[in-house]
């Protein structure tokens, strides 16, 4: 059986996220909270939050729309630099993601 498109979608992300940011440990589909005491930081966790089909836009074809959130985890000594770790972070993340979700994961097509 081929794997479904949203899956395919879903690893790619996690993928390029840690070849990108080799620092951070990345994880998909975490359901239990990140322990910030025991576990390495930093942390990105990558979760599909929405599916959406539009069988109106094109006759004899459905389009698929799928989000994603990523949400990150840091630590530092104080509060100043805990929040500048987590902004840094996300720089990380947007330039790992912008051209890469341009050029090959923003629409999938599906043939029905």
């Amino acid at each position: 059986m081929p794997t479904p498109i949203r899956e395919t979608a879903l690893a790619a992300i996690a993928t390029r996220l840690a070849a990108q940011i080799p620092a951070a440990a990345v994880e998909r589909a975490r359901r239990a909270e990140v322990d910030l005491d025991k576990e390495s930081l930093p942390r990105l966790v990558v979760n599909a939050i929405d599916w959406t089909a539009d069988e109106l836009a094109e006759p004899l074809v459905v389009h698929y729309t799928l989000g994603f959130a990523v949400t990150g985890y840091a630590t530092a000594k104080t509060n100043i630099l805990a929040e500048q770790a987590i902004g840094a972070l996300h720089a990380q993340v947007v330039a790992a993601l912008h051209a890469y979700l341009a050029d090959t994961l923003v629409a999938a097509t599906l043939k029905v």
